[in-house]
């Protein structure tokens, strides 16, 4: 988790054979950043210096926790989509899924230069990779315990989950902020997560690689 919360996003699929795929039309400018060679990582990434706002729209909203306006979160589809256990085909969905990655990444750079979060006690442009690794480590089995979806009537159990996991931010003495960026970093890396995941298996490549005297020499 230490390393997929802050990875490049760039053009392509995840261990999978590029070919085109037709993005979310309310990202055409986010499209064009990665279509020609833009690459995106938040503001904490190592050597980062601020991270990457790709060109785009953003809408503005105001959250209490920030003095200023901040960019809106905006993900794919709907909340269903979101929660659903099921991978997206990394085939059909891979550059839409990229796409989003690189927004989030927007998000985390835009916020990332707020005072709140530059400045904040906590230094997350220098800790957040290592809060996201402590908050999975600490909550793994709790996560892998979550078998329902709220729907299917599991609502109980992911809130005092939601809540468990506000608590330790708390006790790791986050203000209200910076408990909401390392969120979003944390969502960062498990979508990246899900797109590894849903990517093809390369294990019949690691046993080529592994075995074969010819790939060995060159």
């Amino acid at each position: 988790m230490y390393w997929f919360c802050q990875v490049d996003i760039y053009q392509g699929f995840w261990t999978t054979p590029c070919k085109p795929d037709v993005p979310i039309q309310t990202s055409l400018t986010t499209r064009d950043w990665i279509t020609y060679g833009g690459i995106s990582y938040p503001a904490y990434a190592s050597n980062a210096r601020g991270g990457v706002i790709a060109r785009g729209s953003y809408k503005g909203v105001r959250v209490q926790a920030f003095q200023y306006t901040v960019p809106a979160l905006e993900l794919l589809y709907s909340y269903e989509w979101q929660v659903s256990s099921n991978l997206h085909d990394q085939e059909r969905y891979c550059e839409e899924l990229n796409i989003e990655l690189m927004r989030i990444d927007a998000w985390l750079s835009y916020v990332g230069r707020t005072d709140k979060i530059a400045n904040g006690p906590a230094d997350l442009l220098k800790g957040a990779p290592a809060l996201v690794q402590l908050l999975q480590t600490d909550f793994e089995v709790d996560f892998i315990n979550i078998d329902l979806s709220a729907k299917e009537g599991g609502h109980q159990d992911i809130q005092g989950l939601a809540d468990n996991v506000m608590d330790f931010l708390t006790d790791e003495e986050l203000d209200e902020a910076e408990q909401l960026y390392i969120l979003v970093a944390s969502l960062r890396a498990v979508k990246v997560c899900q797109c590894v995941l849903a990517g093809s298996n390369t294990r019949e490549v690691e046993e080529i690689l592994m075995k074969d005297v010819q790939a060995h020499l060159v």
